[in-house]
């Protein structure tokens, strides 16, 4: 049964793969008969800079943006990175978080702290608790930190209202399909492991 509407916020450093992971989900969305709209934010560098997608799909949708406090789902490719976009989040709000860290210039200066992954933790438990913490970087390093985006759809597959033939076929039109595809079912093993662990 399909979804009236579906918001997601994906949020990382340029040269993450957020724009790459944002165009797989939109292009499963048509696939799928949706409404789609999207959009992308970022400061003055995109490559290094932060970097902020909105993926809205359903039956009537009218603007691209994630309105605050409206998000059904949050990637974040960077550990840092999920505090930057938390305003959108609500208490039902499922969030997928690359625990990988890359400090800005500042925290070498001494200009600013970098958190630790428990004080993240802290911070976004008083608006959600629905946080997945993974690793995903290191879970892919043996094809290429690029394929972490990836990893984290996998990971994040059963809170997605989507086919499996509309995200497998999305992932088609990305460069190294087998690879991405591993990838994918990696994080898709992982999250079920994690359950399996919990029980």
């Amino acid at each position: 049964m399909k979804c009236s509407e579906f918001n997601i916020v994906i949020s990382g450093i340029g040269g993450q793969g957020v724009i790459s992971l944002a165009n797989v989900i939109e292009e499963a969305a048509l696939i799928d008969g949706y409404e789609v709209m999207g959009s992308e934010l970022h400061g003055l560098a995109m490559r290094f800079g932060p970097l902020e997608c909105h993926v809205r799909f359903g039956k009537n949708i009218y603007s691209p943006l994630v309105s605050r406090g409206e998000a059904d789902l949050i990637f974040s490719l960077e550990l840092l990175e999920s505090l930057r976009v938390a305003h959108f989040a609500n208490k039902n709000t499922k969030f997928f978080i690359n625990e990988n860290q890359i400090k800005p210039t500042s925290v070498y200066f001494g200009k600013y702290e970098y958190p630790t992954i428990e004080e993240v933790k802290r911070k976004l438990m008083k608006i959600s608790d629905h946080l997945f913490f993974v690793d995903a970087s290191k879970k892919v390093k043996n094809f290429g930190e690029v394929y972490s985006n990836i990893y984290l759809l996998g990971f994040s597959r059963d809170y997605l209202p989507l086919s499996e033939n509309a995200i497998l076929n999305s992932i088609k039109k990305l460069p190294n399909f087998e690879v991405n595809k591993i990838v994918y079912e990696l994080g898709k093993k992982d999250k079920k492991d994690r359950e399996n662990e919990s029980k």
